[in-house]
């Protein structure tokens, strides 16, 4: 769980018109609620279709207005004890959040407002009522829809706001799993399972800033949840592409690394802590190999097997060998510095063992790759020292396989007199 604590946690996007409102009398906050969806639904019923006017800015800002304060007014009924009090059961009974969801499908130029708005809506509600507003149809039916309207190509904004609410859901699973029954559906009837939530939350785990961060956080939640539950792990490794766009991202993030770094010292030998602060691009390559790490650490052995196999073959051996015995001395020096970090990040022994059965098992241009590291400790300059700080980093492993081939299988040679 290294990489939960690790992470502080990311704070939601801001709402400065969402303040919290007093409140009177049970009786007189429900009235005020009905009234404000009275108000609402006239806006909605005179724009809301495809045959009648489309809403305008005015009407859009007006319903949101008016869908605001019926939310704080919940809110507030949740905050005097009232988890299912009178105003969520005239919430939910009126299907409020299901026809501000299909009237926003005609807002046109306002589509994203409506839909940002709807994230907050869910945000709040999940943040104050928790998981026991999760398991109302009333509740579930819109969310779920809107979590796949805008999984698809949204703006920044909606997108963060978005993974807000994910990271929310998922950690709600975490700690109520009972809850998995309503976001999981398992196959039947040669239908595959769905878990919606996991599979929008795919396409973000190898951004970077807030939405990586909490996209990464959700994520590995899920992974959790499949070390319990094997209908989770079985959905992971047949019915996602979650580990082959984790390690196939790992091959693109690694291919916009710098392949050289201009005026360094005559002594240079490894990338440092502050290096990645300085190098955006290795902060975020280094932030996904510290995700396939602690996915490794937490998930099901289905999952981080599949994870390890997909690293292995799709970026160990197609991308890191071959740019070990590129031509340009530069970029070699590169190649091995960015290993020895890589080296000293994992802390998974499976992951560790699959970067070692690559330096000490394959070979590129015949040559074994931790013997073609070993001849440059005879090149002159920095290529010398990066190979022996690399050297130093598996010796640092106390590994038997690593000190029988850079110790041993020598010092039984001079025994043998070869």
């Amino acid at each position: 769980m290294s990489w939960l604590r690790r992470r502080s946690p990311v704070p939601s996007p801001a709402r400065s018109t969402w303040e919290a409102l007093p409140v009177a009398d049970q009786a007189a906050c429900l009235d005020t609620l009905q009234s404000h969806w009275v108000d609402a639904l006239t806006i909605i019923r005179k724009t809301g279709s495809a045959l009648k006017a489309k809403p305008t800015s005015d009407d859009v800002n007006g319903v949101c207005n008016y869908v605001q304060k019926m939310v704080l007014l919940l809110l507030e009924e949740g905050r005097n004890g009232e988890m299912h009090g009178p105003m969520l059961d005239y919430f939910m009974t009126e299907n409020i959040l299901d026809e501000i969801l299909a009237w926003s499908s005609y807002t046109g130029k306002n589509i994203n407002k409506m839909k940002l708005e709807q994230l907050h809506i869910f945000e709040l509600l999940i943040s104050e009522l928790q998981h026991s507003v999760l398991v109302h149809k009333a509740i579930l039916r819109p969310l779920t829809k809107l979590l796949q309207v805008c999984g698809e190509r949204s703006p920044v904004d909606v997108e963060k706001a978005l993974v807000c609410v994910l990271n929310q859901i998922c950690m709600c699973l975490s700690q109520y799993t009972a809850l998995l029954d309503f976001f999981f559906t398992p196959s039947a009837d040669n239908q595959a399972s769905k878990f919606l939530v996991f599979s929008v939350l795919i396409q973000f785990m190898h951004r970077d800033g807030t939405i990586g961060d909490q996209a990464r956080n959700s994520l590995l939640h899920c992974m959790v949840l499949s070390a319990r539950f094997d209908c989770i792990a079985q959905y992971i490794t047949a019915n996602s592409n979650f580990c082959p766009v984790l390690a196939t991202g790992l091959s693109g993030l690694y291919s916009v690394l710098p392949r050289k770094l201009a005026d360094l010292p005559e002594d240079w030998h490894e990338l440092r802590d502050e290096d990645k602060e300085q190098i955006p691009e290795l902060k975020t390559f280094i932030d996904s190999l510290w995700f396939c790490n602690a996915v490794a650490e937490v998930a099901h052995p289905l999952v981080r097997d599949q994870l390890i196999d997909y690293v292995y073959h799709g970026f160990l051996l197609c991308v890191l060998g071959p740019a070990l015995c590129q031509s340009s001395t530069d970029e070699v020096v590169m190649t091995t510095a960015y290993l020895k970090l890589f080296i000293s990040t994992i802390t998974d022994k499976s992951l560790m063992r699959a970067f070692l059965r690559f330096f000490l098992g394959e070979k590129v241009e015949e040559t074994l790759i931790i013997d073609t590291v070993v001849s440059r400790i005879n090149h002159p300059g920095q290529l010398c020292l990066v190979s022996l700080s690399l050297i130093h980093s598996l010796l640092d492993l106390n590994c038997e396989e690593v000190m029988l081939h850079l110790v041993f299988r020598y010092n039984t040679r001079n025994v043998l007199g070869i």
